[in-house]
C-alpha cells in the first residue's frame, strides 16, 4: 500500500514505513481516487488536465493557472493530486497572521517547495515554502510558519536574475526574496491573484 507525507507530498510503497525519510512526518495512506461528477469538470490548457473541480483557479496536476472568470463560489478542500491517488491534506494548523498582517493564509496549496530560503531585513533563514491560493507560506523547522504573506498584503511579485530567484514586495515597502528551483514561475502565479 502506498503511503504519502502530508507535509511534503513524499511518497513511499514500503509497508512497514510510518515516517517520512524528508522531513519527519507522519506518514499517511493514500486514499483510492475519486472521480470527479461530470458537471464539475473543466479542462487545463497547459497539461490537458480534466480532473479540476468547477471554480477552480490553478490546476491540480500542474499548478497553472485556469482560465479567468470562473471564481470559485465555495471552499474547495485541501488536497493535492498524484497520478493514481487523491489525498487529503490537512489545513495548515496555527497559521496565524503574522506582525503587520492583516490576513492569514488559510486557502488550499498549490505548489510547495521542500527546500528553499527567504532573505529579508531581519536575515536569511532556511526551510520551505508554500504557494495557495490566498498568499505565501514560508515554513520553518518542525514546520513552524516563519512568514506569512497574504495577497492582500503583497504589491507585487517579480521574478529574481535568476530562474530560482523570486522577490516579493509588500504594500508596507518592504522586501522578500526566496530562493528555490523555478521560483520565477511563481510570479505571474501570485500577481494573478493580488487583490
Amino acid at each position: 500500500m502506498k503511503s504519502i507525507c502530508p507535509s511534503c507530498g513524499f511518497t513511499s510503497e514500503e509497508a512497514d514505513a510510518r515516517f517520512c525519510p524528508n522531513c519527519g512526518g507522519t506518514l499517511q495512506e493514500m486514499a483510492a481516487p475519486q472521480a470527479a461528477p461530470a458537471s464539475t469538470v473543466e479542462g487545463c490548457p497547459k497539461c490537458g488536465t480534466i480532473t479540476n473541480a468547477a471554480g477552480a483557479r490553478f490546476c491540480q496536476q500542474c499548478g497553472s493557472p485556469l482560465p479567468a472568470g470562473k471564481v470559485p463560489g465555495e471552499v474547495y478542500p485541501v488536497g493535492t493530486t498524484t497520478a493514481s491517488t487523491v489525498v487529503a491534506i490537512p489545513a495548515a494548523t496555527g497559521a496565524a497572521a503574522m506582525p503587520g498582517s492583516g490576513a492569514k493564509v488559510t486557502g488550499p496549496r498549490v505548489k510547495m517547495m521542500p527546500i528553499a530560503k527567504m532573505k529579508d531585513a531581519s536575515g536569511e533563514q532556511s526551510g520551505s515554502v508554500e504557494l495557495h491560493t490566498d498568499g505565501i507560506l514560508f515554513l520553518g523547522k518542525k514546520m513552524a510558519i516563519l512568514a506569512s504573506l497574504h495577497v492582500a498584503d503583497i504589491a507585487k511579485a517579480s521574478p529574481g536574475a535568476k530562474s530560482n530567484l523570486l522577490d516579493v514586495l509588500m504594500k508596507d515597502g518592504t522586501n522578500k526574496s526566496f530562493k528555490f528551483m523555478n521560483a520565477a514561475e511563481w510570479a505571474p502565479i501570485i500577481n494573478q491573484n493580488l487583490k
